[in-house]
């Protein structure tokens, strides 16, 4: 049996599909996963006034935060340092300044005038035991970055724990997968053309024990201002939208929360040092699709490619 349904939340659309005999209670497991979404999204949506982000936010210095506040921000941390700073999520004042302060898409760009000071991770203090979180007050986070990637491995996790056979998340394109696909061959995932998106341009295909996959780039949140065109991917070392050679990044992982802030640290570095980035990490795999559409994969992402890639 097979059970296929869709939330809007987070500002995109997040699927769930799940596949086994139909003995299973899908309505009852679905009702599980989507509360675990609209409470989320009501937690960490910097779109809706009274989340928890936003009060964090607009706090001054000292936050008391939940259990799952001070998880997210323990593993941004984490991933701030592995980055070596790439990944910030506390561009949100940027983002803000370059006209981005409402759910895709809209239509009042920004002055474009901002502090790079402002973006700096290490500035905020998490209180681990006491679930206390400090920062100045001009600093603001946005979880963006690592929010979908989080949301979807905690749904696969519930997921797993109820034993389906085979089953995929997606959060916007933010994906994993498990098992086999409804024709009981492989999971193959498309990606995209850049530049021209009803096309693929190759095929990823996906190993029975599971795997994430997410692709950042910027073929559709950009925006301009004064003939300049704007993207919601900044690079934190400049506060401005990232300027490279590069139109995506496809990252597959273990997880979609690597999977996610991979894709991202690899698009800011661009496709030199983006590519070492991958071949050096262990345990992700990549492609990366530059302004010449030309595919350039990581050293061992032919394995996860459809045969006939060259």
């Amino acid at each position: 049996m097979i059970f296929f349904k869709e939330i809007k939340a987070l500002g995109t659309e997040i699927e769930v599909y799940l596949q086994d005999e139909p003995k299973k209670d899908f309505a009852s497991d679905f009702a599980e996963l989507e509360k675990v979404i609209v409470d989320f999204e009501q937690s960490f949506s910097r779109f809706l006034d009274n989340s928890e982000i936003n009060h964090l936010n607009q706090s001054a210095n000292i936050f008391s935060a939940s259990d799952e506040m001070i998880k997210i921000l323990l593993l941004a941390k984490n991933y701030y340092q592995e980055t070596e700073g790439i990944f910030d999520p506390t561009i949100l004042q940027s983002l803000e300044d370059l006209g981005y302060k409402k759910s895709f898409p809209f239509n009042e760009p920004g002055d474009a005038n901002h502090d790079q000071s402002e973006i700096n991770f290490q500035k905020i203090i998490i209180n681990e035991n006491e679930k206390i979180i400090s920062k100045p007050n001009n600093l603001k986070i946005d979880l963006g970055g690592i929010g979908k990637g989080f949301l979807v491995d905690k749904l696969v996790n519930i997921i797993r724990a109820k034993e389906y056979k085979n089953f995929w998340v997606s959060a916007g394109g933010d994906m994993y997968l498990y098992g086999l696909a409804e024709n009981n061959e492989p999971h193959q995932i498309g990606i995209q053309n850049p530049l021209d998106l009803e096309k693929d341009i190759i095929h990823v295909q996906v190993p029975e024990k599971g795997l994430a996959i997410a692709t950042s780039g910027i073929a559709k949140r950009q925006w301009i201002k004064n003939g300049r065109s704007y993207h919601h991917l900044i690079d934190p070392r400049t506060g401005l939208s990232t300027d490279n050679n590069l139109l995506a990044v496809t990252i597959v992982a273990n997880t979609v929360i690597e999977a996610d802030i991979f894709a991202k640290t690899v698009f800011i570095l661009g496709q030199e040092q983006g590519l070492s980035f991958i071949n050096e990490y262990n345990g992700i795999e990549g492609l990366l699709i530059n302004k010449g559409n030309k595919i350039i994969p990581s050293q061992n992402m032919s394995d996860y490619l459809i045969k006939g890639y060259k």
